[in-house]
């Protein structure tokens, strides 16, 4: 079983890999705007095992940052023709935080690593947030969260034979996800 999982995920590192950095890079500006069935973290994990842990880490952040900022200026300038979205009782939410909502403020909540990003990107689009705040923002936000999903991940796939290892990320991905848990209660950005 854990040889097989060695290889699968050998066989998707070499798929990223066949198409250099700009395949990572990519993938995660696609996945920054529109979540595909696998969380980012999952393809941060795959940069950083196909191209080591700091040009890895390099290309998730430049691509999060690119995929947010494309994100925000598609709901920003065209929010008229997202009325679905402005609907929706979780945007609604997370809007009124928005339109109000301080630099540091903006960069904690983009930093917790369960916190669904992409609703950050919507929401902000369709507030009256100002673009450099945002930018500020995100910038400053993405660096602890990138940071976390690729150690996590390059721990993950190089240690997937060690059961101690797994149990410890196992353990700090629960942490976290208590963390970020608490913190969306006591900043009240509960979706």
């Amino acid at each position: 079983m854990i040889t097989k999982f060695s290889n699968f995920i050998q066989i998707i590192t070499d798929y990223f890999s066949k198409f250099g950095p700009l395949g990572g890079l990519l993938i995660i500006i696609i996945n920054s705007i529109y979540p595909i069935a696998v969380p980012l973290g999952v393809y941060m994990a795959f940069n950083v095992h196909a191209y080591g842990l700091i040009l890895g880490t390099i290309i998730s952040y430049i691509g999060t940052i690119i995929g947010c900022i494309i994100s925000f200026i598609l709901f920003k300038k065209f929010d008229s023709k997202f009325k679905k979205f402005n609907e929706r009782e979780r945007i609604k939410k997370i809007k009124g935080k928005m339109n109000n909502i301080t630099i540091p403020s903006l960069a904690t909540v983009t930093a917790l690593p369960f916190f669904p990003a992409y609703l950050i990107n919507i929401a902000a689009g369709l507030s009256r947030v100002d673009t450099k705040k945002f930018i500020i923002g995100i910038c400053f936000g993405k660096v602890p969260l990138v940071l976390f999903w690729c150690i996590i991940g390059k721990s993950f796939m190089d240690s997937v034979t060690d059961y101690k290892t797994i149990l410890i990320i196992i353990g700090m991905l629960v942490f976290t996800y208590v963390i970020s848990k608490v913190l969306t209660k006591i900043f009240k950005w509960e979706v």
